[in-house]
């Protein structure tokens, strides 16, 4: 079997060019690099600005989530479950006489803590504001009672929200907004 090759072309040659560069330089690529890394960065910023007020919401939301479970696990458990706040370290979770501070539970039930940024402003149960730092413990019977409370969180902007716990249902509600318990000709509800 005989191959024929085109004119002009030795065998063995076929398809190879030669002084034609088919890639590109070291300093292009790092070039390119650097100005994807340098987009990233300033995007990674203005993201984190944006996010501030997020975090602020999620941990209200989780906060009050663990609230749910803490009155559901009350109930059908037919034990107190007690609800622990430490605004010292930021943190909070379901205490159990097997699990009193949240290390060996799942999900909600382990000891949660707030979102980068988040802080404890105070607790207040009932009448009576907790400002200083340290654990609280809140009650919730087997029957599904517990004291009212107000869960007030700031972040580092300086935007307050407010979780609050209706004592008989155990049914939350969000506020963007500081807002108080206070008494009224009632015996109690929330002033303005």
């Amino acid at each position: 079997m005989w191959f024929r090759t085109a004119p002009g072309r030795r065998p063995g040659s076929a398809g190879r060019r030669r002084g034609v560069s088919a890639g590109f330089t070291l300093i292009e690529v790092t070039l390119v690099v650097l100005i994807i890394g340098l987009l990233f960065g300033i995007a990674a910023l203005k993201f984190d600005a944006l996010t501030d007020g997020s975090r602020l919401g999620a941990s209200a939301r989780e906060i009050g989530s663990t609230v749910g479970v803490a009155y559901s696990q009350a109930v059908l458990a037919k034990q107190t479950q007690t609800l622990v706040f430490d605004t010292e370290n930021q943190a909070y979770w379901i205490a159990s006489e097997t699990d009193p501070e949240g290390e060996s539970g799942a999900g909600f039930l382990k000891k949660r803590g707030l979102y980068k940024g988040v802080t404890f402003k105070d607790v207040q149960v009932g009448a009576e504001v907790f400002e200083e730092k340290g654990l609280l413990r809140i009650d919730i019977s087997p029957l599904g009672v517990s004291s009212s409370c107000m869960v007030h969180l700031v972040n580092e902007s300086g935007s307050e929200m407010t979780v609050r716990v209706h004592p008989l249902t155990g049914t939350v509600s969000y506020y963007d907004e500081y807002v108080e318990y206070g008494a009224d000709e009632e015996g109690g509800g929330f002033a303005d």
